[in-house]
């Protein structure tokens, strides 16, 4: 019995082998005392499946081989990177990870290409823009509009930087030039292009006339000058300077659209006057809108008698003529007032006028839009009526005011130009281009000194421009339109 346990005991120090063969199959588990690692090993002809775990660091591997062709993988130590690589014949993939670069490669039979993207139609773009996207396409495609608003961006830079362009100051008298046709500019002088420059001009008496008139001095030239100090002003109100845009040296003087009567430079006071003239119709404009759309989104909201007294009250305005209105308006305006509060006198009396039928437009939205489910979940989550009008209603209208006081603003400056022209309007030392067209008023100006009608050029210039905007949002306003 002794001997038997001792015979055990012995036989567990050997280390377990199982072999099995038939023709050259094996399969062989091995452990040594080396820490070796484990090899399971099957082999048919040639063909192996090898499972390697070695002290060394070496990775795990597995192989398997048929007619030579092999499937490598392996992973090492060393931190080499895998690389997918795919041969320009489209026919194979290769993956390797070792130490030496080694690839693993799999037969491809069909070439992997990325399919061409299509070029999308101009429907489905239009799909994917937004409203607000839609509508600034559909405005930018409208060439008058963008022309419009491209002169009216020139116009308001210039207004605003009136004393760096205008060579003098609103109020500036030239006692020698009193009436004095527009200045020729030369750039040809002996046969040669040289820089710009001007004449000097004397002034005589037609005998036969009476008439003062003023012949070039070709022995007095002045060049031109750009950027070069003149009279000082302030710039945008704030900043004192006295560089300006063009001017001539002394004694010479520059007036590229004639005098007035008075022998004040035309083209400045036209710059000067710009502030009035553009501003005059957005302050108006502003004051219409807020009256006209805060009374449109009451009486539409509301409606009973808020709506009838507001309804009545715009068809009694409406019926009463709109020049004789505003004569009677601004004739109430004291004539003892400075400038400014006459300024804001005439922009109340401008939009006193004008409110109606913006509320009217309004209202008819407003109707439109009280009914609609937010407004009613509005109601029902106890939001005040302040907060309904506000927030809700009035957003909704933005766009139709919008084009609405883009189309105002002419009007506007009509009117402020009518008044100042009838002599009810701004008035010294303010001008306008209303005010320099009053000075215009009688024939033997315009038959002697025609140049003073050209304040109305710029006028209709504006007029004509804010309705190409406003007819470019009108169309805007409703991308879908026409589709």
């Amino acid at each position: 019995m002794s001997a038997w346990r001792c015979s055990i005991r012995a036989s567990g120090t050997i280390e377990s082998k199982v072999a099995r063969s038939e023709t050259g199959h094996s399969k062989v588990v091995a452990r040594s005392e080396t820490g070796h690692s484990k090899v399971v090993a099957r082999s048919e002809t040639g063909h192996s499946k090898a499972v390697a775990r070695s002290e060394t660091g070496h990775s795990k591997a597995v192989a398997r081989s048929e007619t030579g062709h092999s499937k490598v993988v392996v992973q090492s130590e060393t931190g080499h990177s895998k690389v997918v690589a795919r041969s320009e014949t489209g026919h194979s993939k290769a993956v390797a990870r070792s130490e030496t670069g080694h690839s693993e490669r799999e037969p491809m039979t069909v070439a992997q290409t990325a399919p061409a993207p299509r070029k999308l139609s101009e429907e489905e773009r239009r799909a994917l823009l937004s409203v607000r996207q839609l509508m600034w396409l559909r405005f930018s495609r409208n060439r008058l509009a963008i022309t419009g608003m491209i002169v009216l961006a020139f116009m308001y830079t210039v207004m605003l930087f009136a004393g760096f362009v205008a060579p003098y100051s609103v109020s500036t008298t030239h006692e020698r030039f009193v009436s004095a046709p527009p200045t020729a500019i030369h750039l040809v002088r002996d046969g040669r292009i040289v820089w710009p420059f001007v004449y000097g001009e004397t002034s005589k008496t037609d005998p036969n006339t009476f008439r003062k008139i003023y012949i070039p001095n070709t022995n007095e030239i002045y060049p031109l000058n750009f950027i070069a100090p003149g009279e000082t002003y302030k710039l945008v109100g704030l900043i004192e300077t006295n560089l300006h845009l063009f001017v001539v040296g002394e004694p010479g003087s520059i007036f590229i659209m004639g005098t007035d009567r008075n022998g004040r430079d035309l083209f400045s006071r036209i710059i000067w006057g710009s502030q009035i003239s553009l501003t005059v119709g957005l302050v108006g404009v502003l004051l219409s809108l807020t009256l006209g759309a805060f009374l449109g989104t009451v009486s539409g909201y509301f409606g009973g008698t808020i709506d009838m007294v507001v309804q009545r009250t715009i068809e009694v305005i409406s019926n009463i003529p709109q020049i004789p209105l505003w004569l009677a308006l601004a004739a109430a305006v004291p004539s003892n007032w400075d400038p400014v509060k006459i300024y804001f006198g005439i922009a109340i009396v401008l939009s006193l006028v004008t409110w109606g039928g913006l509320a009217r437009q309004v209202r008819g939205i407003v109707l439109g839009l009280r009914e609609s489910d937010f407004v009613t979940a509005a109601r029902y989550t106890n939001c005040d009526t302040f907060r309904i009008l506000a927030r809700h209603l009035l957003p909704n209208t933005f766009s139709h005011v919008l084009v609405i006081a883009t189309l105002a603003i002419p009007g506007m400056i009509l009117g402020e130009t009518a008044l100042s022209f009838l002599g009810l309007g701004i008035r010294p030392p303010l001008t306008s281009w209303g005010v320099l067209l009053n000075e215009a008023q009688q024939v033997r100006v315009l038959l002697q000194q025609p140049w003073s009608l050209i304040p109305a050029l710029f006028v209709l210039v504006t007029v004509v421009s804010f309705n190409f905007v406003g007819d470019g949002l009108r169309d805007a306003a409703d991308p879908f339109a026409g589709e």
